[in-house]
């Protein structure tokens, strides 16, 4: 598996753990420095409480990415969230 799989691999696992609620998998997914973008989320804890917010309002979310792009250490996804929001 090359450099460039392997780090879209950690990028799927990463949705996969969120989106279950996997929160204590993520600091060993990403770095202090990861930035989710347009967002500018940052970090593990920030990925918790952006991830936790949403399904707050949408419990049965669930993310499939669709497409993936790697270039070095960055990788771009192209994903789409599914769910059904409830009201609160």
């Amino acid at each position: 598996m090359s450099t460039h799989q392997q780090n879209e691999a950690v990028v799927r696992e990463c949705f996969a753990q969120a989106t279950a609620g996997n929160f204590d998998a993520l600091p060993g997914l990403v770095t202090e420095d990861y930035v989710l973008h347009p967002e500018g989320i940052g970090g593990a804890a920030g990925l918790t409480e952006m991830v936790q917010g949403h399904k707050s309002q949408i419990p049965d979310l669930s993310i499939s990415v669709d497409h993936q792009f790697s270039h070095g250490d960055y990788v771009a996804s192209r994903y789409t969230i599914r769910g059904h929001h409830v009201s609160g």
